[in-house]
C-alpha cells in the first residue's frame, strides 16, 4: 500500500494512510477481540484488480459502453 501511494502522492502522505490504516485494523481487533488475519502481496493485489475492473465497468456503463472479455491466449 505504501509503494502505490508514494507514487501517486508523496511519501508523507502515503506514511499517514499506512499508519491510519494500521490504527484501524489494531482498533479493529481490540473492539472485536479477534486475531489478526494477514492477507499476502498477491491476495492485495487480486482485490485491486478486481477493485479496478469493477471501477472500469460502472465507468463505461455510465458513458454508454459495455465490456467484453477476449481471449487473447
Amino acid at each position: 500500500m505504501y509503494r502505490k501511494l508514494s507514487i501517486r502522492k508523496n511519501s508523507g502522505i502515503a506514511i499517514q494512510a499506512v499508519a491510519r490504516k494500521l490504527a484501524v485494523i489494531f482498533y479493529t481487533m481490540l473492539k472485536n477481540k479477534t486475531a489478526y488475519q494477514n492477507s499476502t502481496a498477491e491476495e492485495y493485489e487480486k482485490k485491486d484488480q478486481a477493485r479496478r475492473q469493477k471501477r472500469l465497468e460502472k465507468e463505461a456503463k455510465k458513458l454508454g459502453f459495455s465490456l467484453q472479455k477476449i481471449n487473447i491466449y
